[in-house]
């Protein structure tokens, strides 16, 4: 980072660690808001049951309740994943979210709808844009018409269509945004700052005025600031588990460490495993100064590796 610049925290840490104080949940709402279109007045955020089953989930996903802008109450999950199976996660994490509304007792047309938010930092396939959506929808075979559901509530005749029922995906893919000095749009200055890290003294989106007020690094405590550093060393732990050349990687260290010492072939394990996820990172657009950042690594280490 540029001397002088102020330092952020990664939104993978706020959005766990920070913006559950209902203080910060401005920003949380503006960051929902740039993605989805909807103003979101939040009411909770839960650490659902489903969200404790594993430890990787508890660590990365927070179930958000809110009521939208109609009067609507729907649930929100904001998850950044870094695996192989994220859409499977991101189907899990919803279901889960639908599951738990009738386990806490609620009749099957009282279920909330779910809107998925999912923020990836490593590579996917085809595909060139940064935002995707998707929603399962019923229509027409023949006619191409959306089924309207009619049912009585209450002595009151309601209707509603599919998208009014099942789930919501958004796909956030940090590494396909491009950059922009000087961005105009809300979703373009929160792009700008899931990549980079920084908060623009101009950005003006809904929630980045308060975020650059409250998720500045130097303000937090030495114990948080550890805590911090702690959690993006995990992020190179996850970031190498996705990669599989990075297994391949320890696989021949350890084999070569047989002939020539474990601590050797383990290092070469790890330097390959390194230079496999720098090239992946590259390939996704992030800059080399990012990447240093992300995996600490000296930025002279990731500028050496051929491209």
């Amino acid at each position: 980072m540029t001397k002088g610049k102020k330092r952020y925290v990664w939104f993978d840490w706020a959005v766990k660690h920070m913006l559950r104080n209902k203080a910060n949940f401005g920003i949380l709402e503006g960051f929902i808001e740039a993605i989805t279109g909807e103003k979101m007045h939040i009411t909770s955020l839960d650490e659902s049951e489903g969200n404790q089953e594993r430890q990787s989930e508890k660590f990365n996903r927070v179930d958000v309740k809110a009521i939208n802008d109609r009067g609507e109450k729907v649930v929100i999950e904001v998850q950044t994943i870094r695996e192989m199976d994220f859409i499977e996660r991101m189907l899990f994490g919803a279901a889960s979210s639908v599951k738990e509304q009738v386990d806490l007792g609620h009749p099957y047309d009282d279920i909330h709808k779910v809107y998925t938010i999912s923020v990836i930092y490593f590579g996917l396939g085809d595909g060139s844009d940064y935002l995707y959506r998707g929603q399962a929808l019923l229509r027409g075979v023949h006619t191409d018409e959306p089924l309207t559901i009619s049912r009585k509530k209450e002595n009151v005749l309601i209707q509603r269509r599919s998208e009014d029922i099942f789930p919501v995906y958004y796909l956030v893919r940090v590494g396909k945004f491009d950059y922009k000095e000087m961005a105009k749009a809300p979703l373009e200055q929160w792009m700008n700052y899931l990549k980079t890290g920084e908060i623009s003294e101009h950005d003006d989106a809904p929630g980045l005025p308060e975020a650059r007020q409250k998720l500045m690094y130097e303000a937090m405590s030495a114990p948080e600031q550890r805590h911090y550093w702690d959690y993006l060393q995990n992020v190179r732990i996850e970031q190498e588990a996705i990669t599989d050349t990075r297994e391949e990687g320890i696989a021949q260290g350890i084999a070569q460490g047989i002939a020539q010492g474990i601590a050797q072939g383990i290092a070469q394990g790890r330097a390959q495993r390194d230079v496999e996820v720098v090239r992946g990172m590259r390939a996704e657009g992030l800059k080399d100064e990012l990447i240093a950042r992300i995996l600490q690594l000296p930025l002279e280490d990731v500028e050496n590796i051929p491209r």
